[in-house]
């Protein structure tokens, strides 16, 4: 086929696609989807708090343990975990649901604890060197 036949072709085909396609011009706008904002709804809650080495003087102060593992498994949406800091705190971020928390560190006991996550808490934790 000549190429000065095809240029009109091709220009008749690209209106007729457009014009379906867009289905909007500059005089007739297609309207505009109304906005649907969610509710406010919170979804994850703050766990946070501090563990502690437990004092072999019960009149002792506990001492912050750095480096504790702290993980934390919420019904059916796997298991999250985070470290406490050298000032012995943690804090981590979970979706609400029933919740259990293993508390680790090498050369002390575990501790593990299970509660309903429904809001920010605290919890503080003790763990015992083992011997």
């Amino acid at each position: 086929m000549n190429a000065r036949r095809l240029n009109p072709v091709v220009s008749i085909l690209a209106v007729a696609w457009l014009s379906t396609a867009c289905q909007s011009s500059p005089t007739q706008p297609s309207p505009t989807p109304p906005v649907v904002v969610p509710p406010a709804v919170d979804l994850f809650v703050s766990l946070s708090g501090t563990v502690s080495e437990a004092a072999a003087d019960p009149d002792a102060e506990p001492t912050p343990l750095s480096g504790v593992t702290i993980n934390v498994s919420v019904d059916d949406t796997g298991m999250a975990s985070t470290v406490s800091s050298d000032d012995g705190r943690y804090a981590i971020s979970r979706p609400k649901g029933a919740a259990t928390i293993t508390v680790t560190k090498e050369g002390y006991g575990s501790v593990t604890r299970s509660i309903d996550l429904t809001e920010d808490t605290e919890i503080n934790f003790t763990l015992k060197r083992l011997e």
